[in-house]
């Protein structure tokens, strides 16, 4: 009798917990949002009013019944709403009000800034997006050049994306090397970090002659000291910002252009390349740094009608090609360096937080409160070794037939 008792009460007690659990996995989550609550937010600007010094946000949300593909609907498939605050928080609540929902961040893929708001600095407009992690960190994060960040969010662009908001996210997705392209976290880390200051990148609308109207682009960099915006780069000092800093393949694609003594211009694809700063620490003598630049290139193109009647000759224009290439991007990449120590007096390129710290702590701890003041007189040296993969393929000033 004992056995069949106990073996009762252990057969409830399966039985409870049993019933326990199933109610704890049909409560479902608790801070569950429905469809028709949230207001989807795609993209997000900020601006700033110069009379009033209020922040202007400017959230582009979704339409989700305009993008329909059983039942789409005539109106655009966006809505751009503006709210007026002096923080991120009582912008953002004016937002869900004047929308009437609450807004859903999760699909957000980039943030505009003016060059007013950005001048201000953006850790503190940002710190809101951190603490509460409404924005994802790995949204992209840009300056608007030589207009407001809204228009970004309004523009109509000849696009396959019918979401501006898709638009932009392509832009960064794809850009080449003449383009610095950082997301919120990257931002985060070279701001708060002694020794390095971050460049972010920038859109601004184009419209060349043969254009019936404007094109946004996204090319060249926005330079900061800290978290504050102190100028741009353009397009050849984006690339050799790219050269030195930036890991990714994609930096790795993309052509660019070298003018030859005759006349010609040479445009070699970029393969590959691996970059590295070496500092020269020697007792009290000033540091000094070497940038080494290794570039795998591939000739797509030759615009000459050149003719070579030797093998001899084909050998001496492609070293001709070679030497002048590693002049031209030598030449780029000092001129970067000259701009950040004289202009914008920005180490965007980490010749002190990174290499100094890395190779000697010590030392790093002894000038890094005045590496500021000291960086605009620091010598930097250029090394480049550029190597041309097909430079056998060249034939009558051509390529080969299946190597563009």
């Amino acid at each position: 009798m004992m056995k069949s008792g106990h073996l009762f009460i252990r057969k409830r007690s399966v039985k409870i917990v049993a019933v326990f659990l199933s109610l704890l996995l049909l409560t479902g989550c608790w801070d569950r949002l429905e469809l028709t609550e949230v207001g989807i937010i795609t993209a997000l600007a900020i601006d700033k009013n110069p009379e009033t010094g209020e922040y202007i946000l400017s959230a582009q949300y979704l339409r989700p019944a305009a993008l329909s593909a059983v039942a789409p609907s005539p109106v655009e498939p966006f809505i751009v709403i503006t709210s007026k605050g002096t923080t991120v928080s009582e912008l953002i609540r004016k937002a869900d009000q004047n929308v009437g929902r609450n807004g859903f961040y999760a699909h957000n893929k980039v943030v505009i800034v003016s060059e007013e708001v950005a001048k201000d600095g953006l850790l503190n407009l940002f710190e809101t997006f951190q603490r509460d992690k409404r924005v994802r960190s790995y949204v992209w994060v840009a300056v608007a050049k030589g207009t407001m960040a809204r228009t970004f969010l309004e523009k109509k662009v000849k696009s396959i994306a019918s979401v501006p908001a898709n638009f932009l996210n392509s832009l960064f997705i794809s850009a080449k090397f003449d383009a610095v392209t950082h997301n919120l976290l990257n931002f985060y880390k070279k701001s708060l970090k002694e020794g390095i200051d971050p460049v972010l990148g920038v859109l601004s609308f184009d419209k060349a002659e043969e254009l019936e109207e404007e094109s946004i682009k996204l090319t060249g960099g926005a330079v900061f000291q800290q978290d504050s915006f102190v100028g741009f780069l353009n397009e050849t000092e984006a690339m050799a910002y790219n050269w030195v800093r930036t890991e990714s393949t994609n930096k790795s694609q993309g052509t660019f252009k070298v003018p030859m003594d005759d006349g010609s211009i040479i445009s070699l694809r970029l393969i590959s390349k691996k970059a590295k700063i070496i500092p020269t620490i020697k007792g009290e003598e000033p540091i000094t740094f070497t940038i080494e630049l290794n570039q795998e290139t591939q000739l797509v193109e030759q615009v000459a009608n050149r003719k070579f009647t030797s093998n001899q000759e084909v050998v001496e224009y492609v070293n001709k090609v070679k030497e002048t290439t590693e002049k031209q991007v030598e030449e780029d990449i000092m001129r970067l360096v000259e701009k950040t120590q004289t202009e914008l007096k920005s180490d965007i390129l980490g010749f002190g937080g990174e290499t100094i710290h890395k190779k000697n702590p010590k030392v790093w701890h002894k000038i890094k409160e005045n590496w500021q003041e000291n960086y605009p007189n620091t010598k930097v040296e250029v090394k480049v070794n550029v190597t041309i993969k097909n430079a056998g393929l060249i034939k009558g000033g051509e390529l080969a037939p299946g190597e563009q």
